[in-house]
């Protein structure tokens, strides 16, 4: 997710490039990296497979695994608040992301899945040897359904119809001190095999709905049962069909080394299935183990943020490459 301007309705999109400084690969096959473009004929199945391989090779249980929808409510009466004379498809709406978002999803359908989720955060306690632990989510009406919009699946998870959590036990995302002296990078390819088991599910880990008094007006809060080593899982990992296209959405994580991993097992889950797919969602946290280089739509010009050298002839390299780039693709280089 890139700049937000006022007056846009939606921030624009960032393409961010990154790389391991020690030179290990983050990704080794650039086969299974689905472009811009590219139309693989990827399916809502194809989504639940993926992240079921995913959630193997992080050692969870695959019934973890949820389909997500969109709200039929909200669209039902956005159908309904339409003239009697047009159809969903060609709404006559003024509002031009309006009218494509509305023919979007009838075209989908309201009954079809938008994707899968898999509630997913790095495990604390090492008693057991786990590095992720999960959660089946569960909501008041049954089926988990998507904050309305056409943003991806993983930045409109249904978050505040989850059960209540105190703020003190809330398992908020705190990124690692960057003062914190850092050891080397680990590879985490070979840790992307299959586990040998799923856990068993840990006592008062899964998530009471919480519930209407019965002859009252007064929602009665039923607090999830958390003990020191576990506690409610609040992010999560998601895989959805979009523009021909299967995407993964990464979810946000406190230290680069749970980032690597995910990305590590999306790679080996892609390899088995044979689908490409494309890695969107969070950045990793900022580390200097990594470099990046960030390309983004600004008014009139196309912003190229670069990493910083470490030499001035790498300086130059850098800026020799960024113009030739420039150059190849008939566009003009400035700096500012």
């Amino acid at each position: 997710q890139g700049k937000w301007y006022p007056g846009e309705s939606l921030p624009r999109w960032t393409f961010s490039l990154y790389w391991r400084k020690d030179g290990t690969p983050i990704w080794r096959d650039p086969e299974l990296i689905a472009e811009e473009g590219d139309k693989t004929g990827a399916t809502v199945e194809a989504a639940g497979a993926m992240l079921k391989a995913i959630a193997e090779r992080l050692d969870i249980d695959a019934e973890m695994v949820r389909p997500v929808f969109e709200d039929p409510a909200e669209w039902l009466l956005k159908e309904g608040n339409l003239p009697e004379n047009v159809t969903p498809e060609d709404s006559k709406l003024k509002d031009p992301e309006e009218r494509n978002r509305i023919a979007r999803v009838f075209a989908r359908g309201l009954t079809e899945p938008a994707g899968h989720v898999l509630p997913i955060q790095r495990w604390q306690s090492k008693a057991d040897g786990r590095r992720w632990r999960s959660q089946k989510w569960k909501v008041r009406r049954g089926h988990l359904f998507l904050v309305p919009g056409d943003s991806p699946v993983g930045y409109r998870l249904p978050l505040e119809a989850l059960p209540y959590v105190p703020p003190a036990q809330y398992p908020y995302t705190f990124v690692t001190d960057p003062t914190v002296e850092r050891g080397a990078l680990p590879d985490f390819a070979d840790a992307a095999a299959p586990g040998a088991g799923s856990p068993a599910p840990v006592p008062g880990q899964e998530q009471p709905v919480a519930h209407f008094t019965e002859g009252g007006a007064v929602q009665d809060i039923r607090l999830q049962e958390l003990n020191s080593e576990d506690g409610a899982v609040r992010t999560a990992l998601s895989v959805e069909p979009r523009d021909g296209r299967l995407c993964v959405f990464m979810p946000p994580v406190e230290a680069v080394e749970d980032y690597l991993e995910l990305v590590a097992a999306a790679e080996a889950a892609a390899r088995e299935l044979g689908l490409p797919v494309h890695i969107e969602g969070y950045a990793p946290p900022h580390d200097p183990r990594l470099n990046v280089i960030r390309v983004a739509p600004d008014p009139g010009v196309i912003e190229v943020n670069v990493h910083p050298a470490a030499s001035w002839e790498e300086c130059k390299a850098i800026t020799e490459t960024v113009y030739e780039e420039a150059r190849q693709s008939r566009l003009g280089a400035d700096k500012f």
